[in-house]
């Protein structure tokens, strides 16, 4: 069905309640005339006349609407025939009105008309819609999804199935299978619609049922649509966790739901976060920067700082007491691997408002930690390989506000730790090493160093570990590399669109985790860029250009990203002919401290005139549950399939707002965007 017609369908839905109550009131009006009130007819007849009219109307535009599809097959029929005998009988009202038989067809044509609207009522809501029981007020919340079930429990019939029941089956179920698609089972969400599955096992982000609830509320396909209760965050993370599972029926309630999805006891924010502190000045900055010590801000109106000291063999006083006149904005200090000894560690006493202290790879003490008394909202501690013991463990009892601490390769015995574990049951306490000599320990991933992600004609690589007798093995085929794959010798030379997967192995050891990185051969430039909004003038670059330029940054301070707090990037790109495209790539940069994050979201359309576009491919990005390091990433978005167009929509969606964990939470936060890249 073209546009048109599809429009004149659904105006079936707007004409349909004018029959309705006209030809009630006619009825009701009739019978009032009938006592002795002959003045009224003439109204009747009038109603009669308009409410005739309009149910032809109705009946003609529900004849077009029921060519969509999407509704069961016999309320469809029989709500169609009720409503053309409801337009036939009014019609009749009409014309045999004050003959002996005219007011049994009115009586006729308003028990037909209520008929036809029950069946109609049954296409939309179900066909127990009339009767059966309201939800409670509690289970409408949208912050609440469902009492606690156990944890053993079926997360399909426990988790999944009421989020389908109260967000989605109002239109996709047996009876009204809007799109060709019931949403009733597993098995009918796999046999799908007209779009296809609304789910690939395994394969969450393929999934369209979660690339459709994941467009922006505005979109045409966003589901639910615009108007309707939406599903919360908790929610999509349940539905996506249980996919990545495999969509089974034998999943179960912990395999897919994070420790804190259900309502606990909420985690007060640092006191520090809310105490007013003056903002450093210029001149002590510049003195530390003179000294080689680095300092960043938390948030661009933000007092508080996290200072870094590089890995120093000479560190003395004078590197020390130039911090202290901004002691009081100081919540984080690294000197890991430096020459701080308990001598300096006598100076921590003076920063009160520390919530991280890195003293990893320090020759520091236990009498090092006596003089933290003072740092009461400390969340995490490094002690790795360090000379602390035990006594030096229990020196940290009166630190209520600590979540995380480290003392690998330290003196400290898994007793210190049993103790004090007990005082505070919800501490993390990492010993490293397992005190089972049996157990293995896992080797870290190793570092893959590229110059760019996409390239022309070339990219060398090269794969980096410490330890030369460890072992590193690669694939470029997307599986996971294993010690049966090619081992890693000479750096590579790639020459087309590759995805690198690495892994460290050696016998005795755990084989890393796999790192892992996208490599992009360019042979599509668009002809122009369009960004459908500017963005923010602190970071414009040379603007839309900016996003096929071939020009990247791997640093905050680049000149060539583009910038938005608060807002989204919306572009679209104009190759000049028909492409052929199965994936896109999005350049972007991460630095949480000053406001700077991921994308929420990543959406793509695709059109062949620049007016009519359709949905291509979309990407979901986990949220940072804490502070994370600043890093570049290539995030590349997926095709449902190869798409043949010219024209190209880029939506990079905005998380919005910092995070409750984050210092500045709820001010606007940036997306940092430089190179966008269809293939």
């Amino acid at each position: 069905m073209d546009h048109f017609w599809v429009f004149l369908g659904r105006l079936h839905l707007i004409v349909l309640h004018l029959p309705i109550g006209i030809l009630l009131l006619a009825f009701m009006l009739e019978i009032y005339a009938r006592w002795q009130k002959p003045l009224w007819w003439p109204v009747v007849r009038v109603c009669l006349g308009l409410g005739a009219g309009f149910a032809v109307f109705s009946a003609v535009f529900g004849y077009i609407l029921s060519l969509e599809g999407g509704y069961d097959p016999t309320l469809l029929q029989q709500h169609q025939w009720l409503g053309i005998g409801a337009a036939a009988l009014s019609c009749l009202s009409f014309l045999l009105y004050q003959k002996p038989v005219g007011f049994w067809f009115l009586g006729a044509t308003v028990l037909v008309l209520m008929a036809a609207g029950h069946q109609g009522g049954s296409l939309t809501h179900g066909s127990d819609f009339l009767w059966s029981k309201p939800e409670s007020a509690a289970a409408n919340n949208e912050n609440t999804l469902i009492a606690r079930p156990d944890s053993n429990a079926n997360a399909y019939t426990a988790l999944v199935l009421p989020i389908l029941k109260s967000k989605c089956m109002r239109c996709h179920r047996s009876d009204k299978r809007k799109g060709g698609l019931s949403m009733e089972s597993i098995a009918t969400m796999l046999e799908g619609g007209k779009h296809g599955a609304a789910l690939k096992p395994g394969q969450d982000a393929q999934s369209l049922m979660l690339q459709r609830i994941a467009l922006p509320i505005s979109a045409e396909d966003h589901m639910p649509p615009k108007g309707s209760t939406q599903i919360t965050e908790a929610e999509i993370a349940i539905l996506r966790a249980w996919i990545a599972k495999g969509a089974s029926e034998n999943t179960r309630v912990w395999e897919v739901t994070p420790p804190d999805f259900f309502k606990a006891e909420v985690t007060p924010p640092n006191p520090v976060w809310d105490m007013k502190a003056p903002l450093p000045t210029a001149k002590n900055l510049q003195k530390l920067v003179d000294l080689g010590i680095r300092a960043d801000k938390l948030g661009e109106n933000s007092p508080f700082l996290s200072i870094s000291i590089p890995v120093d063999a000479k560190l003395d006083e004078t590197k020390i007491k130039a911090l202290l006149p901004l002691a009081q904005q100081i919540v984080a200090l690294d000197v890991a691997g430096s020459r701080f000894t308990d001598a300096l560690a006598v100076y921590l006493a003076q920063f009160p408002n520390l919530i991280r202290l890195n003293l990893a790879r320090t020759p520091v003490h236990d009498a090092a930690l006596n003089n933290l008394k003072l740092c009461k909202n400390l969340e995490y501690l490094n002690l790795t390989e360090t000379e602390i013991s035990d006594a030096g463990l229990q020196m940290l009892e009166n630190k209520s506000l600590l979540q995380h601490i480290y003392v690998w390769k330290t003196a400290v015995t898994p007793n210190g730790i049993n103790v004090l574990q007990q005082k505070y049951p919800k501490l993390h306490i990492e010993g490293g090493a397992p005190y089972d000599d049996s157990s293995l320990l896992a080797l870290r991933a190793p570092k893959i160093l590229y110059a760019h992600n996409f390239f022309k004609d070339t990219v060398h690589v090269a794969l980096d570990f410490p330890l030369k007798t460890v072992g590193l093995y690669y694939t470029l085929n997307q599986a996971s590399p294993t010690t049966q794959s090619a081992r890693y010798l000479n750096p590579l030379v790639l020459n087309e669109t590759t995805t690198l997967k690495a892994i460290a192995a050696k016998e005795g050891w755990l084989p890393s985790l796999v790192a892992e990185v996208s490599f992009i051969k360019r042979s599509k430039t668009p002809q122009n860029v369009v960004l459908l909004k500017a963005p923010s003038p602190k970071y414009p670059a040379l603007g839309a250009a900016s996003l096929s330029d071939g020009k990247i940054s791997d640093v905050q301070g680049g000149d060539t990203w583009l910038g938005y707090q608060g807002d989204n990037l919306s572009a679209i790109l104009d190759f000049g002919s028909v492409q052929s495209c199965s994936n896109a790539y999005i350049h972007c940069f991460e630095n949480n401290a000053p406001w700077i994050f991921m994308p929420r979201s990543i959406s793509v359309w695709a059109s062949q005139d620049g007016k009519r576009y359709q949905p291509c491919g979309n990407r979901i990005l986990p949220a940072n549950k804490s502070m994370g390091n600043p890093n570049v990433q290539l995030l590349a978005v997926p095709f449902n399939q190869p798409i043949q167009a010219r024209y190209f929509k880029i939506l990079v969606e905005n998380l919005g707002k910092n995070p409750a964990w984050h210092p500045n939470k709820g001010e606007p936060c940036w997306i940092f965007v430089d190179e966008v890249i269809l293939e």
